[in-house]
């Protein structure tokens, strides 16, 4: 676990640091445009290779597939580092840039295929889960800053050949990864990256809430691939500094999210979101226009920094109140195309910046680009207002329920409400078999009315109203421990599948703690 999360630290700063250099070196080749074409043409293809070259390497074991990506990194790092040093074509540096951009495609998507396996329980994936999320809002000042200092004295050729020594480390600790619990997957998966976006396309087509989130999270992501050319061209033109200020500029934005992350956890049990993903966007644009009219580096830091927390404040509660709407395995499918539509978004933001600020100006492209998140927000702030109310009310009863039980009781309000979307009502007779031992764990049980009872090898054990039974074949992957039959007044209770159930708890370690010791408890009874 310890090589997982290393070798992902050192994906992290490396991924910040050496795009900041590659757009760097494009500056200094041909300025602002040269900057944001350079930016399209390497985002473009990772946009649309991502989803298959993570389906490629997931089908990889343990630490493999990690090793593969940042190996393939490394490479590309060298490959640029030496390109630039041997005085190469450009086109020849924008080439292998293009590649390390879509190699940097594959690592996330592969941690997170990897830590489940090597994780021994759910309490340990939860940790797991923070600390890599930690790891990435570091990653996003500390790569920019490092590159600012090898910048003062050398030039990106520096950056990218530290990059290549970093990504080997990388490569070396993914390796001493074991499989844990993982399997090979199938030939036949790769299929389904491209299911998945046609089928999320279509549900954003006939859905319009989902489908105004998602324009929006997007619509942010493009600010933030014009602001990525921006800060080399306000630390170079606005601020006449060097360029390694860029690093300081680039920094304070990731300074900025790591703060906008805090203040988002203030979200947690609010129905009403709304207000905080206006506040965000507001946040977000309206520091961006301010840069064009300030020449101080302090100011300057300081509307980054601003900018970032606005970002982070909106792109959080925005998921979340996506994550409302609707059943998980809709979700799956509008976060999927959300994924892609933001990196093609990030393209877009870059080459549309540097053509601004070619056309009209550095100020005025600021001012421009600034702009676009208040305008957007206010031509859709009243349907925006309208998602809040259109959330599925919760039933009150029903939630009590949920809140009764321990497992789900740390849950924040908006999960909980997920589950609501997702809970099945099933009704059964006196006598009737809910599951026989030995059949597959598919479904978590929760008794509203009458009672089950779990027939042992020397009694029987009855769950009643609030009770819950069927987590430890989910817990545990493996297949039903003892037969459940209804009770004699029947039962009813509401079902969850074992993805919907293992996704609700994922991210929340009080949650998945309890279930584990709720399942070794119940097994040591058995």
């Amino acid at each position: 676990m310890a090589a997982a999360q290393l070798s992902f630290a050192c994906f992290s700063a490396v991924e910040h640091g050496a795009w900041l250099a590659l757009l760097l070196y494009a500056y200094d080749r041909g300025g602002v445009a040269e900057a944001g074409i350079v930016a399209f043409a390497a985002l473009v293809p990772a946009a649309f290779l991502a989803p298959f070259a993570a389906a490629a390497t997931g089908r990889l074991i343990g630490g493999a597939g990690l090793a593969t990506g940042f190996g393939l990194q490394a490479a590309a790092c060298g490959a640029v580092a030496t390109a630039i040093a041997t005085g190469a074509a450009s086109t020849v540096v924008y080439g292998a840039g293009a590649f390390f951009s879509v190699a940097l495609t594959v690592s996330r998507p592969t941690l997170a295929a990897v830590l489940p396996a090597i994780s021994s329980g759910p309490a340990q994936l939860a940790a797991a889960n923070s600390i890599s999320g930690g790891i990435e809002t570091v990653g996003s000042f500390v790569g920019p800053g490092l590159a600012g200092l090898l910048l003062v004295s050398g030039s990106p050729t520096a950056v990218f050949a530290a990059s290549a020594a970093v990504m080997v480390i990388a490569t070396i600790l993914a390796m001493t990864v074991g499989p844990g619990d993982a399997t090979a997957h199938d030939d036949d998966e790769l299929e389904g990256p491209l299911t998945e976006i046609l089928g999320g396309l279509q549900l954003l087509r006939t859905e319009p809430q989902p489908r105004l989130l998602v324009l929006l999270l997007s619509t942010a992501w493009l600010v933030s691939g014009a602001l990525d050319v921006a800060l080399v061209a306000v630390a170079v033109e606005h601020l006449d500094r060097s360029e390694a200020t860029t690093g300081l500029l680039a920094g304070a934005v990731g300074v900025g999210g790591m703060i906008g992350a805090a203040v988002s956890l203030t979200l947690v049990g609010r129905r009403r979101l709304s207000g905080p993903i206006a506040l965000g966007l507001m946040a977000t644009g309206l520091p961006i226009m301010a840069l064009a009219a300030s020449e101080s580096l302090i100011v300057v830091v300081v509307l980054l920094g601003l900018s970032g927390i606005g970002d982070a404040v909106s792109d959080i509660a925005g998921r979340t109140l996506l994550q409302g709407l609707a059943a998980q395995d809709t979700l799956a499918r509008v976060f999927g195309v959300l994924e892609g539509l933001a990196t093609a978004a990030l393209a877009i933001g870059s080459i549309a910046f540097s053509l601004l600020a070619v056309s009209v100006g550095l100020a005025r492209a600021l001012l421009i680009m600034g702009a676009i998140l208040p305008l957007f927000l206010l031509v859709r702030l009243r349907k925006l207002a309208e998602i809040d109310r259109a959330r599925p009310a919760a039933d009150p009863q029903l939630l009590s329920l949920i809140r009764r039980i321990p497992i789900f009781a740390p849950l924040p309000a908006f999960r909980a409400e997920q589950l609501l979307v997702n809970l099945r009502r099933t009704e059964l007779s006196a006598g009737e078999t809910v599951f026989e031992s030995g059949s597959p764990g598919d479904k978590l049980y929760v008794v509203q009315e009458g009672s089950a009872l779990v027939e042992l090898a020397d009694r029987e054990v009855e769950h009643g109203p609030g009770g819950f039974f069927g987590e430890i074949a989910l817990v545990k992957d493996q297949p039903r421990m003892a037969t459940v039959r209804a009770g004699t007044d029947g039962l009813v209770a509401y079902t969850l599948e074992r993805d919907v159930f293992l996704g609700a708890i994922s991210g929340f370690p009080r949650s998945k703690s309890r279930t584990v010791k709720e399942a070794e408890r119940r097994l040591d009874q058995a």
